[in-house]
């Protein structure tokens, strides 16, 4: 299956694929409304992005390498995912070109499969 990658690497935690997917999906500018969420910690340059998935599990693209949890899974800090959970996952922006990849300006997201 196709989905949206993170390389973690080129992300500077700018936020563009969070409002170009809440753009895209509900026509307003916002981090609360779309698939994409950044993952922001205490820790000094630590930030992630997280995908929820058509499947409804999570894609953690983490400083320490991605992660898929599944459906109802956890790991350190999940409790951190919970707003995502409420959100609508990602259905690639219909099945086209995902704005989240388009508008990245590093270039660190992708599609791929897992």
């Amino acid at each position: 299956m196709t989905n949206v990658l993170v390389d973690t690497g080129l992300c500077t935690g700018c936020g563009a694929c969070e409002v170009a997917c809440s753009f895209q999906r509900e026509g307003l500018f916002s981090t609360l409304r779309g698939s994409v969420m950044l993952h922001l910690e205490d820790e000094v340059d630590y930030f992630g992005v997280i995908i929820k998935r058509l499947d409804d599990s999570l894609y953690l693209g983490r400083p320490e390498g991605p992660e898929v949890l599944p459906p109802g899974g956890s790991a350190d800090g999940a409790a951190t995912a919970k707003p995502i959970m409420l959100r609508e996952p990602c259905d690639l922006c219909g099945g086209g070109d995902p704005w989240c990849v388009a508008f990245c300006p590093r270039g660190a997201l992708s599609l791929g499969g897992d």
